[in-house]
C-alpha cells in the first residue's frame, strides 16, 4: 500500500511540475507576443507629432518617391548598426532613399527598446526598401559594431555589387550631375578594387543646445580641413573616411577602413589609392561627400554619450570640446535638400 501512494505521488508530482512548466511557457510567449504587440501599436503611426520625452518632432516629407525610381537592382545597399535613434533614423532613411536612390538599407538594431522595426516608415520611404535585424541585450558584442558588419557580409553580401558602411549620424552626398551608381560602375568588374572611400565632412553644432527638427537644415557649419602636413599614423579629423565596399574583396570588417583579401585595393573619389589606416590625404569632395553630423546639439551630445556605441568606446566632453573648437565655416548644401 505504501508503495503504491508512493508512486501515486510520484505520478502526481511529476504531472505538477509538467502543468507549471507548461503554463510558464504559455505565460512567457504570451508575454513576449504582447509586448511585441503592445510595441507595434503603440509605434505605428506615431509620426510628426510632438511625442514623449524619447521621441522628438519628427517632421514629415512632402512626398515619397515610388520603389520603382530608384536603385531595384539594388547595386548598391547601406548597412548600419544603430541603437534607439528612430527620430535619427526617419531622416536619415529619406535623404538617401530619395537623393541616393537607395533601395535596400540593412537595420541592424543593437538591442533598441522599442524594437526599431516596431517603428512605422511609410511616411518616409516605401518600408519594403528596409531588411531589420534585432540583437538582443544579452548578446550583445563586446564590438557589436563588427559583428553586425560581419552578419551584413555573411547573410546579404551576395545580393549586391557594392554595400556602404555608415552611421545614423552619416548622410552621403553626390556632387555635381553624376549618381553613386555612375561613380561606382568603372570599377565593378576591376577585381583590383575592393573598396571606395569617402572623406568626412564633419558638422559642429553651430551652438545649438537643442535638437531641431531637421539635422540637416540645423548643423550647416563645418570644421575646415586641417594641414595634412603631420605623420601618417595619424590623420585630422576630416581626413577619417567610410568606405563601400564589394562584398566578394572583403578579409574583415572594421569601423573606417576594411581589410580587404590580397590583391585589392581601396579608391578614392579620383582613383587614388587609399594607403593609410583611416584616412584619405589629401582630401577631396569634388564628387562625393559624407557629412558627419558629429556632435550635433548639446542635447543630443549627451544622448549619444548615454546611448553608448557599438565598439564600447563612446566619445566623452574632450572630444566635444576638440572639435567645437576647430574654426568653421559654412555648410548649407544638405539644408537646401528637399525632402
Amino acid at each position: 500500500m505504501l508503495q503504491r501512494a508512493s508512486a501515486v505521488l510520484s505520478k502526481l508530482r511529476w504531472r505538477s511540475v509538467a502543468l507549471a512548466l507548461a503554463l510558464l511557457s504559455l505565460g512567457h510567449f504570451i508575454f513576449i507576443d504582447s509586448r511585441l504587440r503592445n510595441a507595434y501599436s503603440t509605434h505605428v503611426g506615431k509620426l510628426g507629432a510632438i511625442g514623449s520625452a524619447t521621441t522628438p518632432y519628427i517632421p514629415i516629407p512632402p512626398f515619397v518617391a515610388p520603389f520603382s525610381a530608384g536603385d531595384t537592382a539594388e547595386d548598391i545597399a547601406i548597412c548600419l548598426s544603430v541603437k534607439d535613434q528612430y527620430a535619427d533614423l526617419t531622416e536619415w532613411l529619406t535623404h538617401h532613399y530619395h537623393h541616393l536612390s537607395i533601395r535596400r538599407f540593412y537595420i541592424m538594431d543593437d538591442g533598441s527598446s522599442p524594437l526599431l522595426a516596431t517603428y512605422n516608415y511609410s511616411a518616409f520611404l516605401d518600408p519594403k526598401a528596409i531588411t531589420h535585424r534585432y540583437y538582443h541585450p544579452a548578446l550583445h558584442h563586446p564590438y557589436q559594431q563588427l559583428a553586425s558588419y560581419s552578419d551584413c557580409l555573411k547573410l546579404f553580401g551576395d545580393r549586391h555589387k557594392w554595400m556602404a558602411f555608415i552611421d545614423a549620424d552619416e548622410y552621403l552626398e553626390v556632387r555635381g550631375n553624376e549618381t553613386l551608381r555612375s561613380i561606382l560602375a568603372p570599377y565593378d568588374d576591376d577585381d583590383s578594387v575592393g573598396a571606395f572611400a569617402v572623406n568626412w565632412q564633419i558638422h559642429t553644432s553651430g551652438g545649438l543646445l537643442t535638437r531641431p527638427p531637421s539635422a540637416r537644415k540645423g548643423f550647416t557649419r563645418c570644421i575646415e580641413d586641417q594641414s595634412p602636413d603631420h605623420s601618417p599614423d595619424v590623420g585630422t579629423e576630416n581626413e577619417h573616411i567610410k568606405v563601400i565596399v564589394k562584398p566578394p574583396r572583403v578579409a574583415k570588417p572594421d569601423v573606417h577602413k576594411f581589410e580587404l583579401k590580397e590583391g585589392a585595393r581601396t579608391v578614392g573619389e579620383n582613383g587614388d589609392t587609399v594607403d593609410r589606416l583611416a584616412w584619405r590625404v589629401p582630401i577631396t569632395r569634388r564628387r562625393v561627400s559624407l557629412h558627419h553630423y558629429a556632435t550635433k546639439s548639446r542635447e543630443e551630445y549627451v544622448a549619444k554619450m548615454e546611448r553608448g556605441n557599438g565598439m564600447g568606446s563612446p566619445k566623452g566632453w574632450d572630444w566635444w570640446d576638440w572639435v567645437e573648437a576647430i574654426p568653421t565655416a559654412e555648410c548649407k548644401e544638405m539644408a537646401t535638400l528637399v525632402p
